[in-house]
């Protein structure tokens, strides 16, 4: 596997790990909402940090631009987080919102 598909597979996972964590938190309403926000934008960096020291010595990583480390499996990142996070928490919360 390059390191390029080891990157986006790494954030991919990673989104998952916090959306599970923001799901069971299970904070309603806008400090939730904060608090999601928050966990995903520091996280992201760790995930950088993740990649550097899993692989990121080899000389294939060396010939990627810091721009396409950076933006590799963001949106998928992203959407995964959203989608876990509403997932999880609406199965342990029902009716929360209602």
């Amino acid at each position: 596997m390059d390191i390029s598909s080891r990157i986006y597979w790494m954030k991919v996972l990673l989104g998952v790990v916090i959306g599970l964590i923001n799901g069971f938190i299970g904070i309603i309403h806008w400090p939730g909402v904060v608090i999601g926000v928050a966990a995903l934008f520091v996280t992201y960096p760790l995930s950088l940090l993740l990649i550097r020291y899993t692989g990121g010595q080899s000389p294939e990583a060396a010939q990627l631009k810091p721009f396409k480390i950076l933006t590799n499996g963001l949106p998928a990142y992203l959407f995964v987080w959203v989608v876990t996070w509403t997932v999880i928490f609406n199965l342990l919360n029902p009716g929360a919102f209602f």
